[in-house]
């Protein structure tokens, strides 16, 4: 497995309609999380206004492309889009 931190996301409510966890959940909790379901991505959104952020899964690997993932996000930071939250782009070597 290759994990690869950017500084945006793939989107607004793309990839999937999965429910958030709380952003205090350990990382290596929502890391297991995003390996049972073969996810290519994981997402923290920071606390906006009321709202305390949380962490997202997202794409499953047998839907979406690594490199399809992997160019939406680098669209969103060559535009500066989503640069507020924290991804991590998932390779599945196996």
């Amino acid at each position: 497995m290759e994990i690869i931190k950017y500084q945006s996301d793939s989107g607004n409510g793309d990839l999937s309609s999965g429910k958030p966890m709380n952003r205090n959940t350990p990382f290596i909790e929502v890391l297991q999380k995003a390996y049972e379901t073969r996810a290519q991505l994981i997402v923290l959104t920071p606390p906006y206004r009321k709202k305390p952020g949380a962490w997202y899964i997202k794409g499953r690997a047998d839907k979406y492309s690594h490199d399809d993932v992997k160019l939406r996000i680098e669209k969103n930071i060559e535009h500066g889009d989503y640069i507020s939250r924290t991804c991590y782009l998932i390779k599945y070597m196996d």
